[in-house]
């Protein structure tokens, strides 16, 4: 007998298969789903999930690639038998959430109303690298991308936390990338992997500090060692002044694009340059 999972609060009007896996849409009409999905208050009901053998780990894993598209917190039910016809009757319609979901923005994978194959796609790499152990542990992947699903999704959000989990993250995978775990600083190696996968970013720019590494690492040090949520730098002769709530949504967008950088996923459709003007896809 097939089982299936309830798949809560995604934008999902196409069906696709992962490893005889069925995601199967509640609704064809992208309207109505955006609205199930963006509800804030409410987990609805979008699609199900159905297959013979569904893990723990798998789902535990799928809750979080799915949260991480939508940048918004998703909920994936436990597998229940399918005993009728309709594998939606078996399920609630929607689940009062217990806390207001939190949006991490927009979402960050185009529509399938408008690209059928981008969103199966991306989850598939996403799934396949989180799934990969080896990887993993020399890249320190899973840990990156927890911390930034972790940072979105959590019904209390502190720009405090925030910062800690994406920055951290972001370094430990660039320290395991580069192998660099006895340098004090990280700006070496976070510019590194910056560069690796074709962002402007140096270690320093005085004049636009949001592509220079040493901004966030500053930042990181004022708010680690000093509880300030801003720093000052001298440097050639003058002073410079950041806040980090200046530069905590570029710093939230590099991630993300380093995270889809890092499984190779491009649909053409990504906006590389999103963290500085804001604009997701092209």
């Amino acid at each position: 007998m097939a089982l299936i999972c309830g798949i809560y609060g995604y934008q999902i009007t196409v069906s696709f298969e992962i490893h005889d896996l069925k995601f199967i849409p509640k609704s064809a009409d992208n309207a109505e789903v955006k609205k199930w999905a963006r509800n804030l208050d409410e987990y609805h009901l979008t699609a199900v999930l159905v297959g013979e053998d569904i893990t723990a780990e798998f789902l535990f894993d799928l809750e979080a690639v799915l949260s991480f598209i939508e940048h918004l917190d998703v909920w994936v039910s436990q597998p229940i038998a399918c005993e009728s016809g309709d594998p939606f009757l078996a399920l609630p319609k929607s689940i009062k959430s217990p806390h207001r979901r939190r949006s991490g923005g927009g979402a960050m994978i185009l529509e399938d109303v408008f690209e059928k194959e981008s969103r199966a796609a991306c989850i598939r790499k996403l799934l396949s690298s989180l799934s990969d152990v080896v990887f993993c542990e020399q890249t320190q992947f899973r840990r990156m991308f927890f911390k930034y699903v972790e940072s979105f999704r959590s019904p209390t959000r502190f720009v405090e936390t925030t910062f800690f989990l994406v920055f951290t993250g972001l370094e430990a995978h660039a320290r395991a990338v580069s192998n660099d775990f006895q340098t004090a600083s990280p700006v070496k190696s976070i510019r590194k992997l910056f560069a690796q996968h074709g962002f402007s970013i140096t270690a320093e720019n005085w004049e636009e500090p949001a592509r220079a590494v040493k901004t966030y690492v500053e930042l990181r040090n004022s708010l680690f060692h000093n509880s300030q949520l801003s720093t000052t730098v001298r440097a050639h002769g003058a002073t410079y002044g950041y806040k980090l709530t200046d530069y905590l949504p570029q710093l939230c967008d590099l991630v993300a694009l380093v995270i889809l950088k890092t499984v190779k996923f491009d649909d053409n459709h990504i906006n590389w340059n999103s963290w500085l003007d804001r604009m997701p896809f092209k």
